[in-house]
């Protein structure tokens, strides 16, 4: 499957259901196989403090990271706020 997204490495991201508090950095795009589906995904770093922050260290779904403000997130539920060049 071809990626056909302007989200790129190093883009500075919202996550469009959150507020514009919500602030991350996109380290890795990777796709995923989901109940024979395949998702685009893309690994955040949420650089603001937002309640969200922690989500990731407790949701199985983050791909075992358990790390806080990082996780992986659907790239259809990301914009671009400053894109890398």
């Amino acid at each position: 499957m071809v990626l056909q997204t302007k989200v790129k490495v190093g883009d500075l991201v919202n996550h469009l259901l959150m507020a514009n508090e919500w602030l991350g950095v996109v380290s890795k795009i990777r796709e995923f196989e989901l109940d024979e589906k395949k998702v685009w995904k893309a690994l955040i770093y949420i650089i603001s403090p937002h309640y969200f922050s922690k989500w990731h260290s407790v949701v199985p779904s983050s791909g075992g990271l358990n790390k806080e403000k990082v996780g992986w997130v659907d790239l259809d539920f990301l914009k671009v706020v400053s894109g890398v060049k």
